[in-house]
């Protein structure tokens, strides 16, 4: 400052300081979001300069405060103000999703009866990932196929381990195994005589099983229901049920007088 009476002059210096720290922001990791852990945790954290404490945070779809709960994959941005010197830090964090559901199919399979005995149910599974575990209805696990022997249905659970998703499925394996029956028929004449030098029997041949047929086969050859004996030996025949492969079978003869 100056008089301008005597011209004598005074100074002071005066010291402006600027405060521009910018709050350091962090986001804790955390896992992806899959079929067990379907949601995450976000929490941010703001370190302010000279010790400050007074901070507000604002995420990228509006929601406030310093945590935000995620259901979603996607990107996450945060921005923390310090509320002394209103500057603003901001961080983001990718949360990524894990949601891999196998899909499971069946190889067709045959009918258990009595020629085919077991058959091998088989789960064709399609995933994003080769981590898979099985598991079994019956107990078994460990492979995507088993073998069966008797006839049920069998479940089978195949989950992802990295996404941790889980499929359900079952195959119905069928069974038939009912034998059919059978009974010889005789004529009323019956012996072998000078007078009656052959007799005719027949083998009567039924199943319980709807739609099924049976066929006919005696230890002479014959494929018939009936057959002509002429002589005193004993003749087999067996009766199959041509569905399942199902037989039985009896002896017939006669008497010679």
């Amino acid at each position: 400052a100056r008089d301008f009476v005597n011209s004598c002059e005074a100074q002071t210096t005066v010291s402006i300081s600027g405060d521009y720290a910018v709050p350091t922001v962090t986001i804790g990791n955390v896992d992806p979001i899959d079929c067990v852990n379907t949601q995450q945790l976000l929490t941010a954290t703001a370190n302010l300069a000279n010790g400050r404490t007074t901070v507000s945070y604002l995420w990228s779809n509006t929601s406030t405060g310093s945590s935000l709960n995620v259901t979603k994959g996607g990107v996450y941005v945060v921005s923390a103000t310090d509320e002394t010197n209103q500057c603003i830090g901001t961080t983001a964090i990718t949360v990524t999703e894990a949601l891999g559901r196998p899909t499971v199919t069946f190889a067709p399979v045959e009918e258990l009866n009595c020629e085919t005995t077991q058959v091998v149910v088989s789960a064709n599974v399609t995933s994003n990932t080769a981590n898979l575990t099985y598991v079994w209805s019956n107990g078994i696990s460990g492979a995507n196929s088993i073998v069966v022997t008797v006839g049920d249905v069998y479940g089978i659970t195949v989950t992802d381990e990295d996404s941790h998703c889980t499929t359900n499925d079952a195959q119905t394996v069928s069974q038939s195994t009912v034998s059919p029956t059978i009974s010889i028929s005789y004529p009323t004449e019956d012996v072998l005589n000078c007078k009656v030098s052959s007799v005719i029997v027949t083998a009567n041949g039924s199943t319980t099983v709807a739609g099924h047929t049976v066929s006919y086969k005696w230890s002479s050859s014959e494929v018939v229901a009936s057959k002509t004996i002429s002589d005193t030996n004993v003749y087999t025949v067996v009766v199959t049920d041509d569905n399942n492969k199902c037989s039985v079978e009896t002896v017939a003869s006669v008497l010679q007088d």
